[in-house]
């Protein structure tokens, strides 16, 4: 079965390559809720994701002659979704870096059960009060799994301002949830 569906995908990527329009649409139906998520995560506003989405998916079919296999369909997809989030927050100027005390590894130690009792829609809710800052470096390293170099590579920040960024966003979580069961929200 693995092998029909690598034959399946393969034969979706050169049918796109090939600009068939039918193809297009299935790869698009195919990735465009987990994109969704992705984008969404960034940006925290419906209206900016779907924008976003629909310059990623004409990038991608623009792009999918270059797609050589190396990756998973979906993490390239993704790579570019999340760039193309990513420069509309710059475009808008909406993000913002707050110049943060370094911080040592055994400082962003971050009590795991206030984050782990978080439902998804409970983050999501939580996410949009995190400065764009703070959220993006949050959702690239802990959601969408990049490495803190990585995160630095996409945003053009420093590692150490990427870890600084993520122990922001964790303790305004954590505030937000200490708040919420206190009654302050």
């Amino acid at each position: 079965m693995q092998t029909q569906n690598h034959s399946s995908q393969q034969e979706l990527i050169e049918a796109c390559k090939r600009h068939e329009r039918k193809s297009q649409r299935r790869l698009y139906d195919r990735y465009y809720d987990m994109m969704y998520a992705s984008a969404f995560r960034i940006l925290q506003d419906r209206v900016d994701t779907l924008d976003v989405l629909q310059e990623s998916f004409i990038k991608v079919f623009e792009k999918i002659v270059q797609y050589r296999g190396q990756s998973d369909l979906g993490a390239w997809i993704r790579r570019i979704v999340i760039n193309q989030s990513l420069m509309h927050l710059r475009h808008a100027k909406k993000l913002h870096w707050e110049e943060l005390k370094p911080i040592h590894e055994s400082a962003d130690e971050v009590e795991s059960n206030a984050l782990a009792q978080y439902s998804a829609a409970d983050l999501q809710r939580d996410l949009a009060h995190l400065p764009e800052g703070a959220r993006s470096v949050f959702s690239l390293y802990l959601i969408e799994d990049f490495s803190h170099q990585e995160v630095a590579n996409l945003l053009d920040i420093s590692v150490s301002t990427s870890k600084s960024q993520l122990h922001r966003a964790k303790q305004l979580l954590k505030s937000l949830i200490k708040n919420r069961r206190y009654g302050s929200i």
